[in-house]
């Protein structure tokens, strides 16, 4: 059983012996080093894949599926124990745990986000699973009680800005989520918001260089600007759809930071800015909020 309760605050990666998998283990090394929290590596085996089988066959089966998955979190672990020594800030000490549960991915992964604080998903490279797998990673996005990391396959670091789009609400806990980060990390925030509105919005038509859409923008930066102002924010405003304003951003960003949807639409679902985001960003990015309480966020 998961000692995951006795430690409300760790990150989870989903392990499943792919690159992508490895890839988000070491980025998710680094992150936990930075924010100082456990890191819990997570393999799932579904029971019933293999169909039925005999008593003696069933038994063998089983003893191979738990050496693969003892082997896929071992990688994993070395990877990540790699990143942890090798990082800046004190290296070594992240804790990381290893756990094979028996499930459905998605069920177990969705269960280990309930008691997390950021759950973090390698994107697959394989175009012939690729389809399949961004629905049922849009899924658990949508669906998870804490934001969700997705780590692109072969990323490099850039030593570029965070970016984090600001929707036309503001989006408070995003934005206290994307300074937090920015803060710990040390790195300049560029806080990015689109005055593109749709048929049905109830905002005003802007003009990105207007002062009514720089003002408005400041005015939702303000609150996080003065509980943190050592960090460095470049705000910016612009006519272009915000996912393809952040997709451009992507390829020289270290992370993105983007809410995952309206507050209006079912849960489940993610807006179009979280939708083309995670279709085409090529660096890492978190989606946070709004279905539930941002906890990773700090306080």
């Amino acid at each position: 059983m998961s000692d995951a309760a006795h430690h409300p605050r760790h990150i989870v990666v989903g392990i499943d012996g792919s690159r992508g998998a490895l890839n988000a283990a070491a980025w998710a090394a680094e992150v936990a080093a930075l924010h100082r929290v456990p890191l819990r590596l997570l393999f799932v085996h579904d029971p019933s894949e293999g169909g039925r089988r005999g008593e003696a066959h069933h038994g063998e089966h089983e003893r191979q599926r738990a050496q693969d998955a003892h082997m896929h979190l071992t990688e994993a672990a070395e990877v990540a124990r790699h990143v942890a020594a090798s990082g800046p800030t004190r290296p070594g000490t992240t804790e990381i745990r290893m756990e094979m549960r028996a499930g459905t991915s998605f069920t177990a992964l969705l269960e280990a986000a309930d008691a997390a604080e950021l759950l973090v998903l390698g994107a697959r490279s394989d175009s012939s699973s690729a389809p399949a797998s961004l629905v049922t990673t849009a899924a658990l996005i949508a669906r998870s009680a804490c934001p969700v990391a997705v780590v692109r396959p072969g990323f490099r670091r850039t030593g570029g800005s965070i970016v984090t789009g600001v929707r036309s609400d503001g989006e408070p806990d995003v934005l206290h989520y994307a300074f937090r980060h920015a803060q710990l990390s040390g790195t300049v925030l560029r806080a990015v918001h689109s005055v593109a509105t749709g048929p049905n919005s109830s905002i005003p038509d802007l003009t990105a260089g207007s002062d009514e859409a720089r003002d408005r923008l400041d005015a939702w930066l303000a609150p996080e600007r003065g509980r943190f102002p050592e960090v460095v924010v470049d705000p910016i405003t612009t006519e272009a759809p915000a996912d393809e304003v952040l997709v451009r951003y992507s390829s020289s960003a270290e992370l993105l930071i983007v809410g995952r949807g309206v507050p209006a639409a079912p849960r489940g679902m993610l807006g179009r800015t979280a939708t083309g985001v995670l279709m085409r960003a090529t660096c890492p990015v978190i989606f946070a909020g709004p279905h539930r309480r941002l906890r990773y966020a700090g306080k």
